[in-house]
């Protein structure tokens, strides 16, 4: 029984790994206000391109054209 636990203890592991960290995420969460958040959740978009974006920020005036558009990004 006292090997069977960690080999059981390591199995579990792999298997959480596999269901949290190597799927897309459902949606990707940013809160504006600092500097690079809306260039590194575009470039995780990229990578997971079915994942939801959720930006959210404080300043009126801002909408998703704006935003990528100091990014330097076509809306389409």
């Amino acid at each position: 029984m006292t090997v069977y636990l960690p080999i059981y203890a390591n199995n579990q592991n792999k298997n959480s790994e596999q269901a949290f960290f190597q799927r897309a995420p459902d949606v990707i969460a940013v809160f504006t206000g600092d500097i690079g958040r809306i260039a590194h959740t575009l470039k995780k978009a990229e990578k997971y391109p079915s994942t939801k974006i959720f930006i959210t920020g404080v300043y009126a005036k801002n909408s998703l054209k704006t935003l990528l558009e100091k990014q330097g990004r076509d809306i389409s």
